[in-house]
């Protein structure tokens, strides 16, 4: 599946370059850039430590590995690794009872 970013791209490729440009483009789908062991390694270390958000695991993931995900790979990567993320909400109560 394309994702909206891939086509784009792909879109400003024809655009600017012709049919030429698109056959450069080298798009392959759902393959991922950690080995088999690499993603078990991830694994366990998110298991073992709270993230706040997707950023952090892809700035982990550059540090330990060399390797620079988007934020919305690293999101299909913790999915493929069933990783849930839920976005949690603070609400501020006014304690202004009498």
């Amino acid at each position: 599946m394309l994702d909206d970013n891939t086509i784009r791209a792909a879109y400003e490729l024809y655009v600017n370059q012709g049919i030429e440009g698109l056959a450069g483009f080298n798009y392959v789908s759902g393959l991922s850039y950690l080995t088999t062991q690499k993603q078990n390694e991830l694994s366990s270390h998110i298991e073992q430590k709270l993230y706040a958000n997707s950023k952090e695991i892809k700035e982990y993931v550059v540090q330990k590995y060399g390797i620079n995900y988007s934020v919305e790979g690293i999101r299909k990567l913790l999915s493929r690794l069933d990783f849930v993320y839920k976005k949690s909400n603070c609400f501020l109560r006014s304690n202004t009872r009498k």
